[in-house]
């Protein structure tokens, strides 16, 4: 049975057909066998070549019959396996198509994403907690000069108001853009960075300031914090960039202003 298995699956119809054959033709012998017995009498010449026919043709058509058994169960296993493999390779290939749809979808997100301007969400609750330093003095020190980041600016401009927080002029530098299109004094100098990041001075070192908790931080530096933190998971669409850690300027503590730098979007 071994080795029919190993039989290719043209041998396996070649050997299917030759036993069918083989089938016939001693089912031929057979008849022309039994036609002989019945016209002669026992003792008449060639009776008994026709009984050997009958004999002959019935053990033929026995090995015709196990033949035909035996090569098509191995074809039937050679065509289970060839439905086997392409069941598998179909599946595979279904598994492909979905793992490039799910690829297809992130990509569009992805795109999506990326065509979508940052924008604030949340807002009532996020001027909520910034409403904690209320009249924390704040300034703009740069911003990337495309509209979707000079709209980001002007949505946290408008948010610090509301929160009561106090806009300064900025650090000033060159080139420089009037966000809102009109000299108001307080116009804001081009930067190269991506996401938002905050910048505060303190008195104390940096080694000093995270040894501390967020409540413990010197004023300037918790509003900062907390800025960034808020508008961390309050900028649509979301992301780990949008946000950067707050600059901390250790060792002058002269100015009590949050500097914020409006990047491009990440």
């Amino acid at each position: 049975m071994g080795n029919l298995l190993s039989l290719s699956k043209t041998k396996a119809i070649l050997c299917l057909e030759a036993s069918e054959w083989a089938l016939l033709i001693f089912a031929v012998v057979v008849v022309v066998g039994l036609i002989g017995e019945h016209r002669l009498q026992w003792w008449q010449r060639w009776y008994e070549a026709f009984a050997i026919a009958v004999v002959v043709g019935c053990g033929g058509e026995l090995i015709a019959d196990g033949g035909i058994f035996l090569f098509s169960s191995a074809l039937q296993t050679i065509v289970d396996s060839e439905v086997a493999a392409l069941n598998d390779k179909a599946g595979k290939a279904n598994e492909a198509a979905e793992e490039a749809r799910e690829r297809a979808a992130k990509a569009e997100l992805e795109l999506a994403k990326l065509k979508t301007p940052r924008s604030l969400i949340d807002i009532p609750q996020l001027t909520s907690d910034l409403g904690l330093f209320k009249g924390t003095e704040y300034a703009f020190s740069s911003v990337f000069q495309d509209s979707e980041s000079m709209d980001l600016l002007k949505a946290i401009d408008s948010l610090l108001q509301q929160a009561g927080w106090k806009k300064v002029k900025g650090p000033g530098g060159f080139p420089a853009v009037n966000v809102y299109g009109k000299e108001d004094g307080f116009a804001v100098p081009i930067g190269f960075s991506s996401g938002v990041q905050a910048s505060v001075d303190s008195s104390e070192s940096l080694i000093a300031l995270q040894s501390l908790s967020v409540e413990k931080l010197p004023p300037p530096v918790r509003a900062a914090a907390v800025l960034t933190l808020g508008l961390g998971s309050h900028i649509s669409p979301q992301s780990p960039d949008n946000t950067r850690p707050v600059d901390v300027q250790s060792g002058s503590g002269a100015s009590k202003t949050v500097r914020i730098a409006v990047g491009k979007k990440p």
